[in-house]
């Protein structure tokens, strides 16, 4: 695993390259007619925002940015997709997504194993990985053993990321925490130089991409607060009816596009000085940013046909654990 430090974050470039940008519009246009020509059916006008919004679209496929960014960029309107660290792990596709519009996000989960595979020259266990998760998050006990493994991580002095960790001065799982926040912080930058050169946000709330509809995460609330940006909900649905599982290859069919109005987060939601993506400020208002969440995903529900539309019970059937983030 090829970690991505704080640097790194700090100078992306999240603007598309012009010869990036129109090779990815060929792929979405070739997508949409490859093996067989597929129709996206439009619920009305399309939103025709004069400044950024936030797209917030549920993510049923891998490539479902690509029919959405070309009927977007089509109409003069385009967008910089927030992607997950994991994807930049692998040489070739860092390339290409530093170059089409994206913005690297990175989650408490991934600091966690990076860290740790930092630590020990390996990745966690998944049972190591839920033990150190439920530490950082909920300040659940460590156990006692194996010890010489919570002693190197947590009480030993070294290297965390990008910062020296003193077990005397902080804990592992506060400066844990803080890194995330440094990270998301670094995030939000990235984000705001792409709103200057006039580029949309393109997020999907589930944070991973599963059939149906999932849980929403409270990201996409507190970007639309950090950011100040109204929020365009886009329903789309047929993904994995007309398209193969996780490639671009069309078996013909029909794609459903439907939006919402655009939309602001009442910023009363939280105090004037909260800090989107600060660990603390996220559990002191997690009750009404999970809210104001499950608001903004019933509503994102009604924009889907019945087959991508979440189910009772369901939690989504994406990538869980560590293959979130490695």
């Amino acid at each position: 695993m090829t970690r991505l430090d704080l640097d790194y974050f700090r100078r992306f470039d999240p603007v598309p390259r012009p010869a990036w940008t129109t090779m990815t519009l060929a792929l979405g246009s070739a997508a949409m007619r490859f093996p067989k020509k597929v129709a996206l059916e439009l619920d009305g006008p399309p939103p025709d925002p004069a400044s950024p919004v936030i797209f917030a679209m549920n993510h049923t496929h891998e490539f479902d940015f690509l029919p959405v960014r070309h009927f977007f960029h089509a109409r003069g309107h385009a967008m910089v997709t927030w992607i997950k660290t994991r994807a930049f792990q692998d040489r070739a596709m860092r390339v290409y997504l530093e170059r089409t519009g994206n913005v690297p996000l990175t989650s408490r989960g991934y600091l966690v194993s990076a860290d740790y595979r930092a630590v020990f020259g390996r990745k966690p266990t998944e049972d190591e990985y839920r033990l150190l998760r439920r530490h950082v998050d909920e300040a659940h006990p460590l156990p006692d053993e194996p010890a010489p493994l919570w002693e190197a991580l947590t009480r030993a002095p070294r290297m965390l990321l990008d910062t020296h960790f003193d077990p005397e001065k902080t804990s592992y799982r506060d400066a844990t925490r803080n890194a995330y926040f440094d990270y998301m912080s670094a995030t939000l930058a990235c984000a705001r130089r792409a709103m200057s050169a006039g580029q949309h946000m393109h997020i999907y709330p589930e944070g991973t991409y599963s059939s149906r509809l999932g849980p929403g995460r409270t990201g996409l609330v507190q970007a639309a607060l950090a950011l100040q940006l109204p929020i365009v909900l886009l329903g789309l649905s047929g993904m994995n009816r007309v398209f193969k599982r996780d490639l671009p290859l069309s078996r013909g069919g029909a794609l459903g596009l439907r939006w919402s109005a655009p939309f602001r987060v009442d910023p009363e939601l939280v105090p004037p000085d909260f800090r989107a993506f600060h660990p603390d400020d996220e559990e002191t208002h997690k009750v009404a940013l999970q809210a104001e969440t499950d608001r903004i995903m019933d509503r994102l529900d009604a924009l889907l046909d019945e087959d991508c539309r979440r189910h009772e019970g369901f939690a989504g059937d994406g990538k869980r654990g560590l293959a979130r983030f490695i």
